[in-house]
């Protein structure tokens, strides 16, 4: 077989070297031509270190490779166009419907008749039919693609790939890039714009998600369609579930929420204890010593026992108290300048310095650290030592 690009009738090894003297634009051109030029990408065996897709109104997608960072950013302007389309329609018949009020008043005040809407809302009726049908499909095919590259030198492309879906993209790259999730997906302002069916369709495995709070999305339906490893609830976010408990008893790797600083806490005791994920980051938490006292009482009792790591976090000029939080519990202080290894969910080693030990009913250890109050920031946090969270 004779190929119409010179490069792929020659041997693979040698479609290889000269692949490897490409830089990242050339090659991932090429990578599109055929299957054997695929293929050819693939045998290079670059890895994806990173990877973090954010979906606002438009998709953007960051990958490191060795030394390489990548952008791609995938634009919809369809799509743009028919939100600002029903927005502009939602008012020229908002202003119709006043126009047809105030006439409709001055027709009743003369001879008591009435003006029939039938005609104009089954108008409405067919541009919202309209709209739907553009609609479809359109998160699957963006209109053009964006490749920014940067090493030291950036340089930028750009792909107008007809009929190539989302979904398509997200393979491509899986195959000449290694991966197998996605490491971390991000909805931003305006991902409402899109259906969450067309985004899950497109997608593939999550470990971490991150929901912000204006993407126009009920989050509720929103967490209950995208699963993760880890989850990240930013400002406010919480706040707007209709079920938080649904949150709290799944089994996530780490759990982070950041509540809002401006209202009470919406967190309390008796949800904590429902908690459980294995990291627990809750900030803005404004917890008082007596909360966490209890909190640890009901921990030696048998409570939360997927835990490994909890921090509380908030801003306040005032430091909790070591012999409040541990007041009625047993415990024994280590050194100040004793450091302990603890090994997270991601098998990563954390530093803890000096603490306070007490341990569960089972006979586990936990430590509590009040890192006191620093410019107005106080963090409270528990390490509970199972044997896969102590590095020897």
């Amino acid at each position: 077989m004779t190929y119409s690009f010179p490069l792929l009738d020659l041997p693979t090894a040698a479609i290889l070297l000269v692949v490897k003297s490409m830089d990242y634009g050339e090659f991932l051109n090429l990578s599109f031509l055929s299957k054997r030029a695929k293929k050819s990408i693939e045998l290079m065996n670059l890895k994806c270190d990173e990877l973090s897709i954010y979906i606002g109104d438009f998709v953007h997608m960051n990958m490191s490779i060795g030394t390489k960072r990548m952008e791609w950013k995938f634009y919809y302007f369809l799509k743009r166009n028919i939100i600002d389309g029903e927005d502009l329609l939602e008012e020229l018949f908002e202003n119709e419907e006043m126009y047809l009020g105030n006439e409709n008043e001055l027709e009743e005040e003369e001879d008591g008749e009435e003006i029939d809407y039938e005609e104009e809302e089954q108008d409405m009726e067919d541009i919202d039919e309209e709209v739907d049908e553009m609609e479809a499909d359109v998160f699957a095919l963006p209109d053009n693609v964006e490749l920014l590259i940067f090493d030291g030198v950036s340089s930028r492309a750009e792909w107008y790939m007809e009929r190539l879906t989302m979904k398509s993209w997200i393979q491509h790259f899986m195959t000449i890039f290694h991966f197998s999730e996605i490491p971390h997906l991000d909805f931003t302002r305006s991902s409402s714009i899109f259906s969450i069916e067309e985004i899950k369709d497109s997608l593939i495995a999550i470990n971490k998600l991150s929901v912000s709070s204006d993407t126009g999305f009920d989050v509720d339906y929103l967490l209950n369609n995208f699963h993760s490893k880890h989850l990240h609830l930013g400002l406010g976010v919480f706040e707007t579930l209709k079920k938080p408990e649904n949150i709290m008893i799944r089994n996530y790797d780490m759990l982070r929420i950041y509540l809002n600083r401006d209202h009470p806490s919406t967190i309390i005791l008796d949800d904590l204890l429902l908690f459980n994920s294995k990291t627990i980051k809750v900030c803005e938490a404004h917890w008082n010593a007596k909360s966490v006292n209890r909190f640890i009482k009901h921990w030696i009792k048998g409570s939360n026992p997927r835990m490994e790591l909890l921090k509380l976090l908030d801003f306040s000029d005032r430091a909790f108290i070591d012999t409040d939080i541990l007041k009625d519990v047993h415990f024994t202080e280590a050194p100040a300048d004793q450091i302990r290894w603890f090994k997270n969910q991601n098998e990563q080693l954390l530093p803890f310095e000096g603490g306070k030990d007490f341990y569960r009913h089972d006979g586990t250890k936990a430590t509590i650290y009040n890192f006191g109050s620093y410019e107005n920031f106080r963090c409270i946090a528990m390490c509970v030592w199972h044997p896969h969270c102590i590095h020897n």
